[in-house]
């Protein structure tokens, strides 16, 4: 392997973990009051429902702003909202329940209605007697796409978004993943939290993967979500183009949505815009533990100092200047530190080859297929939990329907700092179709076989080089480390897979990997 550069000059940055941030004493903290079930009518004259916490002093804040489909109090206090830090700051929080669910009027149609309701929402907050006529908007997931859409329409109040584990386009990078459907994710949200909570499938929730005619039905709206394809005009009339306002995007490095956080950061053109990935997975509560393995104290949102950076972003925004912050703030895996960049990937990085040695026959077989273990998943209301995070992926690799490619021990300590992707030499027999699930893993001390990114690609039959993107990765991997890509022809119930058998042989393969700087420091 190439050696890494060594005059490139990043900031690393290793942060004391701080277990409990500390609420204001009761003496210093003011009076908050709050008022529930607060109306605000829409434009078509529908009345939804929000809680406000402000300051019981009766002057003028800015307001943070909440909105989401599950309830307005589940989702005004998690790592991205928690109005007993807001107040004393000096904001004001609106949670609201989105159209049509809670105890919000109208019928509900996901991401369809939210362009125009943010609009109105907005608006209607910063008219408020108690608001400084200045708004800006938190939360993740769905709660972070209402944000995209809301600052599309560009509301003249809106000063700034800060969406996490989330995207701005629903089709590649949140319904599907390299044309084929996130079928976990996207089945299991809709019968374990979005559908009608009275019809919710809470008691066997497993049983959406393969009812797709019984998803449909509990929610008819989500019909064109397996009927149209990425990129057709459904999903580009719901998609955001561009938004005026700063951003703050905040990803995770074992989250379904980190390939759209870091797309839609490479697009934005704000210099006041910023970008922080964390350790975590698709979680409102940011913690350390993602998965199995304990990813490092420094890497949890309180230790971070999350929720102060966020309120720092949005005073800045307010202001009109520059955030007093790094464009870009990484967590780096296996260092256990904390990377201070200018761009992503970090500059200078570069590109290098590895060869991967090793090879064999895979497939799939429909009744057995290839089970998905860790990463970028996200299972709702499943039992055994969401799916996501680091997992010793040594049942994986032991099976006989899954190939194991080996890279040569790395000679010096590397940072894997960028995109990865894996070149094989495949061959498909009988099938006019085939799936290639790839997960790259790095061997660590203790033996285990960690996960650090994964990808997959349908593509024809037949014999033929086939590239899989696996994503980006930080991690710093010490002098001896091999890298390992488990090779199969399913990974299941993560993506929905082929109905039909194949038989498919792998050899010859290559592992592009991107190589920054080292940090100075590591754990381990």
């Amino acid at each position: 392997m190439a050696k890494v550069p060594t005059h490139l000059s990043l900031r690393t940055v290793q942060l004391p973990h701080v277990p409990n941030v500390p609420f204001p004493r009761s003496d210093e903290m003011p009076a908050i009051h709050l008022e529930t079930d607060v109306s605000i009518i829409l434009r078509d004259g529908t009345a939804t429902r929000a809680n406000v916490w402000r300051g019981a002093d009766g002057g003028q804040t800015p307001a943070i702003l909440v909105r989401s489909p599950y309830t307005k109090e589940v989702e005004e206090i998690t790592a991205f909202c928690d109005p007993r830090r807001a107040v004393p700051a000096g904001f004001a929080v609106v949670s609201q329940d989105v159209r049509g669910r809670g105890r919000s009027a109208g019928a509900f149609t996901p991401f369809v209605q939210e362009f125009a309701d943010g609009y109105d929402t907005v608006q209607a907050v910063a008219a408020m007697e108690w608001c400084s006529g200045e708004v800006v908007m938190c939360g993740d997931s769905y709660v972070g796409a209402v944000q995209w859409l809301a600052a599309a329409t560009r509301p003249p109040a809106l000063r700034a978004i800060a969406p996490a584990f989330t995207a701005s386009r629903y089709d590649e990078g949140w319904t599907y993943r390299s044309g084929v459907l996130e079928l976990a994710f996207v089945t299991s949200w809709i019968a374990g939290a979005l559908a009608e909570p009275s019809d919710l499938w809470l008691d066997d929730v497993e049983r959406a993967y393969a009812d797709r005619e019984g998803v449909v039905a509990l929610a008819p709206w989500a019909k064109s979500w397996f009927d149209e394809p990425p990129g057709s005009a459904y999903w580009d009339r719901i998609a955001v183009e561009s938004v005026s306002v700063p951003v703050l995007a905040i990803g995770g490095w074992y989250d379904i949505c980190l390939d759209a956080t870091l797309r839609d950061f490479a697009r934005d053109q704000n210099p006041r815009s910023r970008l922080i990935i964390g350790p975590w997975a698709h979680d409102d509560w940011m913690p350390y533990l993602v998965g199995e393995r304990n990813l490092g104290s420094a890497g949890s949102a309180d230790a971070l100092g999350f929720f102060d950076r966020q309120l720092s972003f949005y005073r800045a925004a307010i202001d009109g200047v520059d955030p007093d912050s790094p464009r870009v703030t990484a967590y780096v895996l296996g260092a256990r530190s904390w990377l201070e960049l200018e761009s992503w990937p970090p500059p200078g990085a570069s590109t290098h080859e590895l060869r991967l040695n090793g090879g064999g026959a895979c497939g799939l077989d429909p009744r057995n297929p290839v089970k998905a273990l860790g990463g970028r998943s996200l299972r709702v209301n499943v039992a055994g939990g969401p799916g996501w995070g680091q997992f010793d992926q040594r049942p994986v690799a032991a099976r006989p329907d899954v190939v194991t490619l080996s890279a040569a021990p790395l000679p010096e300590t590397t940072l894997l700092s960028g995109p990865v992707a894996v070149t094989l030499e495949t061959h498909t027999e009988d099938c006019e179709t085939a799936d290639w699930a790839c997960t790259l893993c790095f061997e660590h001390a203790d033996g285990a076989l960690l996960n650090l990114c994964e990808g997959l690609r349908r593509v024809q039959g037949g014999s033929n080089p086939v590239e899989v993107a696996l994503g980006d990765v930080c991690v710093e991997l010490p002098a001896g480390s091999t890298l390992h890509v488990l090779v199969a022809g399913a990974s299941y119930p993560r993506w929905e897979p082929l109905p039909h058998p194949t038989r498919q042989a792998v050899r010859a393969s290559s592992l592009q990997v991107t190589l920054g700087p080292q940090p100075s420091t590591g754990q381990g």
